[in-house]
Order: structure tokens, then C-alpha cells, then sequence
């Protein structure tokens, strides 16, 4: 039995069958490894208020007074 996205192909190549060649396609969990996982949510969370307040405090009129 096979992997999940893993195959069997045969194909012609100048006129000469080539095959039964495997092939693989990408691992999710390496294709998205750079991107936040559940487990950091919170971070990802924080981190976003910390942006925002700093946008919202550089765009924000000078205060009067």
C-alpha cells in the first residue's frame, strides 16, 4: 500500500517507456513549517496587539493640550 500522495506513474520518454517510477509529493508539514501552529496562538495573538497599537500610535493626530 501506498502513502498518502505517493504514486506509481509510467510514462513515454523519446518514444521508450520509462516506469513504474515513484513519485512523492510534498510533505505538509514541511511545505508549512514556517507558518504559526495552534499550540502558538497566543503569541501570534500578542504579537498583533503589539503591532497595532504601534500603527495606531504612529498614525494617531498629535494630541492637543
Amino acid at each position: 500500500m501506498l502513502n498518502r500522495f505517493e504514486h506509481y506513474v509510467s510514462l513515454t520518454v523519446g518514444g521508450r517507456c520509462v516506469g513504474p517510477v515513484r513519485i512523492t509529493g510534498p510533505r505538509l508539514d514541511e511545505v508549512f513549517a514556517d507558518y504559526p501552529h495552534p499550540r502558538e496562538v497566543g503569541a501570534l495573538e500578542r504579537a498583533a496587539w503589539v503591532m497595532a497599537r504601534q500603527h495606531r500610535s504612529m498614525n494617531s493626530p498629535p494630541s492637543t493640550g
